[in-house]
Order: C-alpha cells, then sequence, then structure tokens
C-alpha cells in the first residue's frame, strides 16, 4: 500500500523495509567511527521538522554491527 503526501508524493509505506514515511531531511550519529543512529526529518531539520523515524544500531566490542532497530 502507498502513503500519497501531496508535498512529498506517493511512496511505498514499507520503504527501505523498515517502514521508513516520506522525510526530506536526515541526521547521523556516530560513537568511535561507527553508526550509531540515523533520524529522519520532515519538514526541516531537528525542532523545526517532525522526527517521522529513528533507526538505533548497535555494536559488540570488535566493532560488528549486532542490530538494527527502528523506534518512533
Amino acid at each position: 500500500m502507498a502513503y500519497t503526501a501531496k508535498k512529498y508524493g506517493t511512496h511505498e509505506s514499507a520503504f527501505g523495509n523498515m517502514g521508513i514515511p516520506p522525510h526530506d531531511h536526515v541526521q547521523n550519529a556516530y560513537t568511535n567511527g561507527n553508526l550509531t543512529s540515523v533520524t529522519y526529518y520532515r519538514g526541516g531539520l531537528e525542532e523545526a521538522g517532525e522526527n517521522v523515524a529513528t533507526i538505533l544500531l548497535t555494536y559488540d566490542g570488535g566493532g560488528n554491527l549486532l542490530t538494527v532497530t527502528r523506534t518512533k
């Protein structure tokens, strides 16, 4: 099923297989060189926009990716 918004057009509801809705800004966060979170915003970055999804990534002591979890 597709998601339709006049401003953002039509997108598959399972965008990127994590259900990320339409967005226009992405903010990445890193710890010790590893990507630890990806936050998606619509309508502007951070306080100016709406956080529509956040992906959290965890690593083991060797820096190997363990989990990828969508919140929000």
